[in-house]
């Protein structure tokens, strides 16, 4: 059950507050810990029942900031008007308090309550459980909590998400003077060079000295991303909170871009780098695989013109397996691969009005041992156009991948004649690549049956730091 659910079986219980009133609620509901981590407090959302008693309709905990777990009641728990008297006072005098709660015997924490109104009356009462005990904090989150529950309806979702325990925030007052900034935001602002933030301007010059450019968000619109000199990079999200019309503060999340966008820069230049390796790979094997078919053109001798042959095909499967790398940004899909390799063994070994059936999934491989995979898949399809079709019309080539945690499963299936010979003891040259590619390259494993067509189970572990790699089978 989520909160929203739960708080609807709870005002329920309360049996005294109306239809609307919970509407209303529950809309407040994905506010409150955003407020939570913005007080870092406790935040109780608690409403009186028909006994006269108080029950806790909500609780959110900050992310913000720590607080002794007796702190926390949990929503569904019901006190007595003495137990919760700040938020009964709240509700009848339909005004805020402050004051301290008890959290263990002679241990207390700063309280601050504010009422909630329908039409004029107050019908439920939060409460604000600070995680200090110090009276500036209290003093600028009261008037900042009173504002913002005025004005969240007017917010977009993005400006209350949830606060992470390394963003900054920063609130200035309705002149844009700062009036308070977290420890991270404080950190942050001394990283640019600014000692003392309170009293500064949200536009003054000591903002600007530092920047090198500025970069605003097309998706979020009130997001910029500061360059600073040295390579900092922040991201500043502002917003305003309103009473009646009028801004009364603003909102600042801080949050420390440096590290992330230097590792994007570094995985651009990675890409960049294995994009212009694959590419100069793959043309060195077309290079290659030409001077193979130069070679063999010019030697009168049929066997060795059919070694070079296989060569030039093998090769040729190598390159394919890079061009797809290339041409999908490193990640190689099983659909793809069959295709490409499967169009090239049929010119070769199929007659023109042959009717292949290729049966295949999709799925994500990454770039797990692309050509070693390719070269074995490549001898598979020689083996069943060349000679597990002979002399048939039609065939079916099936070949299916599937991860399990960090091993992929591969099937492969066609309906020619099958083997005469298992896997172990068959000598050819195909064969024997098959098995030296799959265990020995791969560190993987395989099996062969060759009744009624051919059946080929691997077994293939993935690499270290390959972790593009995933299976998203249609």
């Amino acid at each position: 059950m989520n909160d929203s659910e739960k708080m609807v079986n709870l005002c329920r219980t309360a049996g005294v507050l109306t239809a609307r009133q919970r509407d209303r609620l529950l809309k407040l509901l994905s506010f409150l810990p955003f407020l939570a981590d913005l007080s870092m407090s406790c935040v109780e959302l608690s409403a009186r029942d028909e006994e006269d008693r108080l029950i806790i309709l909500a609780e959110f905990a900050p992310q913000t900031a720590y607080l002794p777990q007796e702190v926390f009641c949990g929503a569904g728990s019901i006190f007595s008007r003495q137990e919760k008297l700040l938020a009964a006072r709240t509700i009848e005098q339909a005004r805020p308090f402050s004051g301290r709660q008890e959290w263990s015997i002679g241990h207390f924490l700063p309280l601050e309550t504010l009422p909630l109104f329908w039409e004029k009356r107050a019908y439920a009462a939060l409460s604000f459980i600070f995680s200090g005990d110090e009276k500036d904090q209290r003093r600028v989150f009261g008037s900042v909590l009173s504002a913002a529950l005025a004005s969240f309806h007017t917010l977009l979702p993005a400006f209350y998400a949830r606060l992470e325990k390394d963003e900054g925030v920063i609130i200035a007052s309705r002149e844009q003077r700062i009036i308070y900034a977290n420890f991270t935001a404080r950190h942050l602002c001394k990283m640019m060079g600014i000692e003392n933030l309170f009293g500064l301007r949200l536009f003054d010059k000591k903002f600007r000295n530092p920047l090198l450019k500025e970069v605003r968000r097309h998706d979020e619109p009130s997001r910029r991303e500061l360059y600073f000199q040295g390579g900092m990079v922040l991201s500043w999200q502002q917003f305003s909170l309103s009473e009646a019309g009028n801004e009364q503060f603003f909102i600042v999340r801080l949050k420390d871009l440096t590290f992330l966008r230097e590792q994007e820069k570094k995985e651009q230049i990675q890409a960049a780098v294995l994009k212009e390796t694959h590419h100069r790979v793959k043309n060195n094997l077309q290079l290659v695989a030409g001077l193979l078919r130069l070679q063999a053109r010019r030697s009168a001798d049929e066997k060795v013109k059919m070694a070079l042959g296989k060569s030039v095909e093998r090769i040729y499967s190598i390159a394919s397996s890079h061009a797809l790398l290339l041409e999908n940004g490193g990640n190689l899909k099983t659909d793809e691969l069959v295709e490409r390799l499967s169009f090239y063994a049929a010119q070769a070994f199929l007659p023109e009005d042959f009717e292949l059936n290729l049966l295949t999934t999709s799925t994500d491989l990454g770039n797990l041992a692309a050509g070693s995979l390719s070269l074995a898949l490549n001898e598979l399809m020689t083996n069943s156009m060349r000679h597990g079709f002979w002399g048939q019309k039609k065939g079916t080539i099936a070949f299916s991948a599937q991860w399990r945690g960090d091993i992929c499963y591969f099937e492969y299936y066609d309906d020619g004649c099958g083997l005469k010979e298992s896997l172990d003891k068959k000598k050819s040259l195909g064969m024997s690549l098959i098995r030296t590619l799959i265990v020995d390259d791969l560190g993987g494993k395989i099996s062969m049956v060759g009744n009624n067509g051919i059946h080929v189970y691997m077994a293939i572990p993935r690499k270290k730091g390959d972790d593009n790699a995933r299976a998203h089978c249609r």
